[in-house]
Parts: C-alpha cells; structure tokens; sequence
C-alpha cells in the first residue's frame, strides 16, 4: 500500500513543503490543511464504510470503473490529449489562474 500511496503524496507534500519554505508565516495552516486533506477522508469511510452495504455489494464494478478511468487517464496524457481537452475547456469557462 505504502509503494503504491508514495508516487501520489510525493509531489504534492512536496509543494506543500516548498510553500511552506517560502512563506514561512503560513508554514503550520500549509501542513494542518495539508495532513486534513490527507486524513479527513479516511477517517469518514471508516466511520461510514458498514453503513454502506451497496459499496460491498458493486466493489467489483467500482474497481472495473476506477481501472478504465486509470487507464483512460493514461492514455490521454501519453498521447498530450489532455492539454487539447483543457484548451477545450477553457474556452468554454475561462481560463484558470490558480489558488
């Protein structure tokens, strides 16, 4: 679990901790938000997960649906289909700046 969680939380605690660095003043809301972000999710499912019995019942095709999605996902980005799509998209809602 722990290989495969790196490659995504990597990059991003990365940032969070570059931001920190340059703005030392907001360096603990950076990392509080940050370890929030990470863990507020897990500990909801873990309250709600037996509460949730079509989850169990569906795993099966909720884990097709999240592998094709992946591989979707994947096939844009090698192809640098997704930068047309966000071309796309922001001439439709505008173009986004950032936080």
């Amino acid at each position: 679990f722990a290989a495969g969680w790196t490659p995504c939380t990597g990059p991003i605690l990365a940032a969070v901790i570059a931001l920190a660095g340059t703005n030392p003043v907001s360096a603990v809301p950076y990392m509080l938000l940050y370890a929030l972000g990470f863990s507020l999710p897990f500990l909801l499912l873990s309250f709600f997960i037996s509460k949730v019995k079509w989850l169990r019942k569906h795993q099966l095709l909720i884990m097709k649906i999240g592998g094709a999605a992946m591989i979707l996902i994947g096939i844009l980005l090698f192809f640098d289909w997704m930068t047309k799509i966000i071309i796309v998209l922001s001439e439709l809602f505008g173009d986004f700046r950032g936080f």
